[in-house]
């Protein structure tokens, strides 16, 4: 979805997005901190 919507996630060093789905799957990661996550975290691919 994120690909198809022209964005692109970076993850620095070791990052991995199945640590977050975890995180939000067993509650210890709420909307708000998921919501910094990927505001953080996702750019717009640029324009060919």
């Amino acid at each position: 979805m994120i690909e198809r919507s022209d964005y692109r996630i970076r993850l620095q060093g070791d990052q991995r997005i199945d640590d977050i789905v975890v995180a939000v799957a067993d509650d210890t990661l709420g909307f708000d901190a998921l919501a910094a996550w990927f505001n953080s975290r996702l750019s717009r691919k640029a324009a060919l």
